[in-house]
């Protein structure tokens, strides 16, 4: 026998310890704490993926502007820009390079990516929630797109 001051109780007699019943509530419990708790890590997780995107956004944006400011108009790719980023961005969750696009002789340009949140962070930023379509392929490709100011 256990000197232990926690142990089933072996009939409906009196004694000290957990009922398996009382058990397995609180098991219940602690899961649903740890299941509320992995929602918000995972949209946490979301949102900053969502943010640095839309920095990395700003930042091809600046580089764009400087570009133009000393060569006369947007650069033709993000390659272009090398001197003008001290890293190329790319998104945090596929590893993959932004969609950039020039047009009109290099008068435009158009810079998207996908929020995984939806678009409300995109126009809270200066962004259009757009798709960009065949600038990043197809049109749900991406939700954000930064033109030129």
């Amino acid at each position: 026998m256990l000197n232990s001051k926690f142990k089933l109780r072996r009939n409906g007699k009196n004694g000290a310890g957990f009922t398996l019943i009382e058990l397995v509530v609180v098991i219940a419990i602690i899961a649903l704490i740890l299941a509320i708790a992995a929602v918000n890590y995972s949209s946490a997780n979301k949102r900053t993926r969502d943010g640095r995107r839309l920095s990395d956004l700003q930042q091809i944006r600046s580089a764009a502007e400087l570009y133009r400011v000393d060569n006369g108009s947007y650069p033709a790719n993000t390659a272009a820009m090398a001197s003008y980023l001290p890293v190329a961005p790319i998104d945090p969750l596929s590893g993959s390079n932004y969609a950039y696009y020039y047009a009109g002789g290099g008068a435009t340009y158009q810079a998207c990516a996908l929020l995984e949140g939806g678009t409300a962070m995109c126009t809270a930023n200066g962004g259009a929630a757009a798709a960009c379509g065949a600038i990043c392929g197809t049109a749900g490709d991406c939700n954000c797109k930064f033109v030129q100011p």
